[in-house]
Order: C-alpha cells, then sequence, then structure tokens
C-alpha cells in the first residue's frame, strides 16, 4: 500500500524589511481650537463693557470642547484651556449681576452707607482742625473777622499765588501786601485752609447725600498754578461748622479750641435756613442732606452722630438756629438763622453755649448762605 504523499507547501512570501526608524508612538493629540476660543473670550469678558457679549459664547465653546475632548482624548487635548474659559465667563456673568444688583439696592442701604461715608468726612476734618491747633497754640483754624458782630461772608474764592502758605496769607485782614481781602469772616475758607495746607482732601468736604454735591473736590489751582483762596463752587460743600467768632469782640469763641468740651458740636452736615421761624417740629429744621432725615454732627472728642433732629446742643440747643435753649416745643428754640450778612446774634459766650452752625443752605436751593 503505498502511502499518500503530503502535496509540497507553497513556499512563503518572505516579510518585507522596513527601511528607515521605527515610530513606536502614536502622533500626539492636537489643541481643541474650541477650548483655546473659550479661554480668550473668557479673559476678555472680564472686561465691563463685554460681560454679557462674550461670556455665554465662551461657557457655550468650553462645555463642547470638554465633550469633544472626553470623545476623542487620543486626537484632542486642551481641557485646561476649555476649564479656564468656562471659569472666567461665569466670573464675569456674576460680576456683572452684582453691579446690577448694588445698583438696585433700596435707596435706605444706600443712604446706611453714605451716611457712613459722610460721617468719616466729618471726622477726619474735625481731627485736622486738632492738628492745626497743635501747631497754634491750641487754636482751631480762624480766620479774622471783618464784618459786624454775627455776620459772615459766602464769597466763592478766587485764584491768589502759586504759593500756598501766601494763599493763607490773603484770609486774614492784614496780609504781607497791605491788601485787605473782601472775603474774611467766610466759614467755608476756615475748611480751606485745612485743603492749603494739605490736612484734608477738597473731596472730604462733600457729602454723597447732599442733592447738590459734585462728585469731584474743588480744585486747589487753576491753570496757572495760582491756588484759590476758597471753594470755586457751591455744589463743592455740604457741611457747616460752629460759628467760630467771638460776638463784639476779635477772636474766637472760647469753645473754638483744642480743649472744648467734648458736648460742643463742631461741625454738621449743611444746615438748613429754614424760612418758617416759628415752626414748633424739629424736623423742619432738619439738613437738606440725607432726604432731610437727619444729619451727621461731629463733637471736639473726635465722635460723629447721625440726629434724628438738630436738639443735639448742650442743653439741647438747636445748632441749626439761634437763641437760648428753651423749654422744649417753645418756638423760640426752633428758630431759624438768617441769610449771611444779617446778625443772628448768638447769645452765650459761657456754657451752655448757644451753637449757630454756619454756612446754611435753604432746601431745594444750591447756594449756601
Amino acid at each position: 500500500m503505498t502511502e499518500p504523499t503530503n502535496p509540497p507547501s507553497e513556499p512563503s512570501t518572505p516579510t518585507p524589511t522596513r527601511l528607515g526608524p521605527v515610530n513606536y508612538y502614536d502622533a500626539p493629540p492636537r489643541m481643541s481650537r474650541m477650548a483655546i476660543t473659550s479661554m480668550v473670550l473668557g479673559i476678555i469678558s472680564l472686561v465691563p463693557l463685554l460681560m454679557t457679549l462674550l461670556a455665554i459664547p465662551a461657557i457655550v465653546l468650553g462645555v463642547l470642547a470638554r465633550r469633544e475632548i472626553h470623545r476623542r482624548p487620543s486626537q484632542l487635548a486642551g481641557t485646561g484651556f476649555a476649564n479656564a474659559g468656562i471659569a472666567t465667563a461665569t466670573a464675569g456673568l456674576l460680576i456683572f449681576d452684582l453691579v446690577l444688583i448694588m445698583d438696585r439696592l433700596p435707596d435706605g442701604h444706600r443712604e446706611l452707607a453714605n451716611r457712613s461715608y459722610c460721617a468719616s468726612n466729618i471726622r477726619s476734618t474735625i481731627q485736622a482742625m486738632t492738628v492745626y491747633a497743635t501747631d497754634n497754640s491750641g487754636a482751631f483754624p480762624l480766620t479774622e473777622s471783618g464784618g459786624g458782630p454775627g455776620t459772615y461772608q459766602v464769597s466763592l474764592g478766587v485764584p491768589r499765588d502759586i504759593d500756598a502758605a501766601k494763599t493763607i496769607n490773603y484770609l486774614f485782614t492784614t496780609t504781607p501786601g497791605g491788601i485787605t481781602p473782601a472775603n474774611n469772616t467766610n466759614p467755608s475758607q476756615i475748611l480751606w485752609m485745612l485743603a492749603l495746607r494739605s490736612q484734608i482732601a477738597p473731596k472730604q468736604l462733600i457729602c454723597k447725600s447732599d442733592p447738590w454735591s459734585s462728585s469731584s473736590g474743588a480744585l486747589l489751582n487753576d491753570i496757572t498754578g495760582k491756588y484759590y483762596d476758597g471753594l470755586t463752587d457751591h455744589n463743592k460743600l455740604s457741611y457747616s461748622i460752629a460759628y467760630p467768632w467771638a460776638i463784639g469782640k476779635s477772636g474766637p469763641q472760647p469753645y473754638w479750641r483744642d480743649t472744648s468740651d467734648t458736648s460742643i458740636p463742631l461741625m454738621s452736615d449743611m444746615a438748613l435756613q429754614a424760612s418758617d421761624s416759628t415752626s414748633k417740629s424739629p424736623l423742619d429744621f432738619n439738613s437738606p442732606n440725607h432726604g432731610g432725615d437727619g444729619q451727621n454732627v461731629g463733637f471736639a472728642d473726635l465722635h460723629v452722630d447721625f440726629y434724628r433732629d438738630p436738639l443735639c446742643g448742650q442743653s439741647g440747643d438747636n445748632i441749626f438756629g439761634f437763641g437760648p435753649a428753651d423749654a422744649a416745643g417753645s418756638p423760640h428754640k426752633f428758630k431759624s438763622t438768617t441769610a449771611a450778612g444779617t446778625p443772628f446774634a448768638p447769645t452765650s459766650s459761657v456754657p451752655p453755649f448757644d451753637i449757630t452752625m454756619i454756612p446754611t443752605r435753604e432746601r431745594g436751593k444750591k447756594e449756601w448762605r
């Protein structure tokens, strides 16, 4: 029996030889263009005017880029860029929403913030007066008295000199040039003197709740570099000070010193020049600032309180009027101040003092008087 013979095997095909270097690694994934675009738009969306315009596209592109990278991890990269775009765009939207919320806060919340800002202005100004007093034998800043008893001036400032110290000299009756200024006995110049001495900034004389106030402080110099000897506009002052000149004699009132009794009001929101001198309601005398709800009042010991009526002087004195502190409800207790230049005669030079805040402003009028 003949054994079957196996058919001859076909010759195997030789494996072709691979020429050149062998690449043992896959090509690296490319960066996702959507991820990069998302990050760029997210960063730009932090610019205030572009928040809502670019933030939403940045978030959409970031989400799409992350999804695409997750499906093709070997081909695409850039998850970090996508996350950065989503995060920055979200932050931009949150900032935009916060701005809207702050802008729509009830007036009461905004007013409380303004009162705090106003109180800080008054406190820092009285503190500057105290610092001034340490260099001037305990006396607060005071210009010469050039009018009759109980009168004062409210003229606006004019440019004087390129030297601040020489400009301050114009606030006094006797100047180096022998000139007698017509604008002395001016309460606003007493505060302005502190600004000329760089002890306060002009903006500290402005209350945010003053309906006539400017958003910026008064200019110290004109375009030629000369210093003004006073405020240049009525919307640059929101506060009043206690009438500082002694009645019937030269010099200051006894309370216009750094040794003043801590119960004596020295500065307040702008006093109201009331037209009804027989009013029996102290609320009718509230400052035009803060919507007529009351006024911040600063005392010699630097504390500042908000009062719902102006009866905060010694013995319940009405600091926005003149005359002795009578019994509560008396018309005389609420007698109003008069226009600048007209004697109003504070009645006491010994405690309890009859404090009268000046200058004053009629409700609904920009000019202080």
